[in-house]
Order: C-alpha cells, then structure tokens, then sequence
C-alpha cells in the first residue's frame, strides 16, 4: 500500500518541477525580449548614429521604432523558424513514443500467445494423460469398462486434430493397442514369422467393440502434409477377423499374418499395403498342407454398396 502512494507523490513532485520549470523559462523569454525591444533600440540608434542627439525627438523616435521594426521581424523569423524545429523534434518524439507504444503491443501480444499456447499445452497434455489412462481401463471380464475405454479412443482422436504433432504418436498408441489384444501369436518371434501352428482362433470370432473403435479412427485418419506419418501403420500378425475397414486409410500398412478373414474391405485404401501371409521355403523343405494356416488365402466378406 506504501509503494503507490510514494509513486503519487513522486510523480506529483515532478510534475510541480515541470510547470516551475516552464514558467521561469516563459519569464526570462518575455523579460529578454522587452528588453530588447524597449530598452535596446535607443541604446543602439545614439550608438550608431552620433548625429541622433541633435535630432529631433521625433526624428530620434523614428529611428528607434524603424530599428524595433527591424528586431520585430528578424525576431519573428527567428520564431518561426524555431517552432519549425519545435514541431520537427515533436514529431520525432512522437513517432518514437508511438514506435515504442506499438513495440510495447506487440511484445504483450507475443507474450499472450505464449501463455495461450503454454495454456493450451498443458491442457493437451492432461487430456492426453487422461485418455491413455481410460485407454487402460481393463476388469476381470472383457466387456467390463468399456465405455471408458472407448472414451479414451474418441478422446485420442480429437486430440490429434487438435494437435497435429501428436497424430503420430496417438497413431502408434492405438495400433500397439490393437496388436496387444488381438495378437494371434505371444510367442517371442519377430513380427515377420508367421504365427504358431498352435495359436488357432475360431473362425467365427470378431472384433470387441473397443478394437473395432480403434480400427474406425485409424483409418478415418487424415495425414496433413506439415506433420507427415513417420512409418507405417504395423498390424502384423493380428486377429481382425469380421472387422470393419470399409473406407478405411491403409496406405502402406504392415498386415502380414492378419487374419483379415471375413472383413469388410470395400472401398478400402490398401495401396503398398503389405498383406504376405506366405513363408519363402528353401528347396529341401517339406511342402506344408494346403490346410494349413500358414497357406490359406485371405477370405474378405463383400457386400454390395
């Protein structure tokens, strides 16, 4: 409280200081040109002219006022030209304070924006905290959460159109999602072997609804050309069986050893899609049943439009 009062005070001292000031300087301006004007002129007229004294009063009257004329005009001249420069350094005093003013405003603007971004970051990342944690959400039985679940899938999609530079890191969140529940293989092989003999699925089984939202969201994915995709969508060796890609952006995916059986597939874009679902044997090797599943050619459900 003590601060702006002696801020007051102060501002008030100075301003006092200031009119003090103008009001001194107006005094010996108006002092010095009477004196000049009044006192000067006779001095200078019997200075110059040592016949003046036999003169006439009003001779010498006139010599005084032609010279006060003369002081009158040059004065005149003078003034003008000094409230020419009076006006030019104005304009450049104000030019400044208007160059500093909008300085000034764009510097707060700049600051606002920061703190508006920084705002709208921090509110991205708590979004994004909590969507993976709903992404997470498992119970004992697999319809259990799953509302939240979903939750947490629609929220990571929107947080990606939301913030571009987030799109690949939610594209990969939602695949690796996809990959960990529906794996047709927990064997430690790479993702380029094919799937155990002994890992079978039934073949009437289907996407659970979570899995099938996630599928949904990656392929209405739209790729903007600033923030490009930094690899492929990897779905190797998933059960997508009866799952629903129609439409679906699946440019250059990885679906090696995807069991696509049944998956509506129509007007899907698999261009450079990788769908090998076949082992390269060497020419001593035995050839494998064609009821096996590493030879079974994909089966896609097609409707009509």
């Amino acid at each position: 409280m003590m601060r702006p009062a002696i801020a007051e005070k102060e501002t008030s001292n100075r301003r006092r200081l200031r009119v003090a000031l103008i009001v001194a300087v107006t005094v010996i301006v108006v002092g010095g040109l009477l004196v000049l004007v009044v006192v000067v002129p006779p001095i200078v007229v019997r200075a110059s002219r040592p016949d003046i004294r036999t003169a006439s009063a009003a001779d010498q009257l006139k010599s005084e006022n032609d010279l006060r004329g003369t002081l009158v005009t040059m004065l005149a001249g003078v003034a003008v030209a000094a409230g020419t420069v009076v006006a030019a350094l104005n304009f450049a005093t104000s030019r400044a304070a208007l160059e500093e003013t909008q300085l000034q405003n764009r510097l707060s603007r700049q600051q606002d924006r920061d703190q508006l971004e920084l705002t709208r970051r921090g509110q991205i990342t708590e979004r994004f905290s909590k969507a993976i944690d709903q992404l997470g959400e498992r119970g004992e039985k697999e319809p259990e959460k799953l509302d939240i679940r979903l939750g947490g899938i629609f929220a990571l999609e929107q947080i990606a159109r939301d913030s571009p530079e987030l799109h690949w890191p939610i594209v990969e969140i939602l695949t690796a999602f996809i990959r960990e529940h529906t794996k047709l293989d927990s064997s430690p092989q790479t993702a380029a072997d094919p799937p155990r003999d002994d890992q079978r699925v039934p073949s009437n089984s289907r996407v659970t609804a979570d899995i099938q939202a996630a599928l949904t969201v990656l392929g209405r994915r739209e790729v903007m050309s600033r923030w490009p995709e930094l690899g492929s969508i990897d779905l190797r060796k998933v059960n997508l069986q009866r799952a629903d890609l129609r439409e679906a952006n699946l440019r250059g995916a990885k679906l090696a050893w995807a069991k696509l059986n049944g998956a509506h597939l129509q007007g899907a874009h698999l261009d450079q899609a990788n769908l090998h679902t076949r082992t390269s044997r060497s020419p001593s090797s035995k050839p494998r049943s064609s009821t096996g599943p590493a030879s079974k050619e994909l089966t896609f459900r097609k409707r009509s439009a």
